[in-house]
């Protein structure tokens, strides 16, 4: 009996020690993810005359960085970007008022010409159907047979999110293409409506066409929320440069594992033995891809991965 409980008393103490480790460890990180990491790459092309600086903002979820995004905002500002991106989930599916992300949004347009692409949440928010193949043409009344973005796009109803950023300066790309000159140079920016992988192809629209294989000496960038396309369709090329988020790095990071999990790929997705794009940079056809670990820091379970500014400079 005496040795019951003494064991009994061990594993207790065990198990309170494990607790306060644990809880401690979440109380450090939720306070170092309140500041953010930048992270540079560099993309060597011979297409561009002088660098470009491309500023990669995801998964911010309404979070905030100082008084209205201000510690952000002012460092996007000195970085001297000459594009910024939203690659999704820049609002938050469940907050009642949206204004936090909308407000940097519109702060930004001044600083650089800033582009959207949808990301779950946003999708969540602005429709009440989800965006596979299944959907899509359920909700369109299209079949294999006569898959139509244009009438896609005019057939959805939407909660209007695209008019509202496009009423503060930011071009929302569902499927589509716009070319922008920088520094004499030309860049297109093609942004996913849908990066569900069984949609991808049937909804790509003329866009897609243009972006890969006209104005070949345009600098291509690719934008898309999630990187699920990329692992699923081995094409000859994707551009010169993918940006996509939505796994918020694989949610903790451990010493030796990796990324702890991932919301489509589940436990340890790095370990899979096949091609899990989670976090960082990634060659794929031969294009590079850089997944953002996101700038939410409202994540309790956010440990050892801090939330991520991606710059990507884009020169000979």
């Amino acid at each position: 009996k005496s040795i019951k409980t003494r064991l009994a008393l061990i594993l207790t103490a065990c198990v309170m020690v494990f607790i306060a480790i644990f809880i401690a460890l979440v109380g450090i990180n939720l306070i170092t993810n309140l500041s953010f990491n930048e992270t540079f790459y560099n993309v060597n092309s011979i297409k561009v005359k002088d660098t470009i600086r491309v500023i990669q903002l995801s998964d911010l979820h309404n979070s905030k960085y100082g008084k209205d995004n201000k510690k952000l905002i002012e460092r996007i500002s000195d970085l001297e970007p000459d594009v910024i991106v939203a690659t999704g989930d820049i609002l938050h599916r469940r907050d009642k008022k949206q204004d936090v992300a909308y407000n940097l949004l519109k702060e930004l347009t001044p600083i650089a010409p800033t582009y959207f692409v949808y990301g779950n949440n946003e999708w969540a928010l602005d429709y009440d159907f989800d965006s596979t193949l299944k959907d899509l043409e359920k909700v369109s009344g299209q079949s294999k047979d006569n898959h139509d973005l244009d009438k896609l796009l005019d057939d959805v109803a939407s909660n209007g999110i695209r008019k509202e950023l496009e009423k503060i300066g930011v071009r929302v790309l569902q499927n589509e293409m716009e070319s922008i000159e920088v520094d004499g140079g030309m860049v297109d920016i093609y942004g996913l409506f849908t990066s569900n992988p069984s949609a991808f192809w049937h909804y790509v629209g003329k866009d897609y066409e243009r972006f890969m294989y006209e104005d070949t000496h345009h600098v291509k960038i690719f934008l898309s929320h999630e990187p699920y396309v990329y692992e699923t369709y081995k094409e000859e090329q994707w551009g010169d440069l993918v940006l996509c988020g939505h796994t918020h790095g694989g949610l903790s990071v451990l010493p030796l594992v990796g990324s702890l999990w991932e919301q489509t790929h589940g436990l340890f997705p790095e370990k899979t033995g096949h091609p899990r794009y989670v976090r960082g940079r990634y060659d794929v056809s031969g294009t590079s891809l850089i997944v953002s670990r996101g700038l939410s820091n409202k994540d309790l379970l956010r440990i050892n991965n801090k939330p991520e500014l991606v710059i990507v400079d884009i020169g000979r």
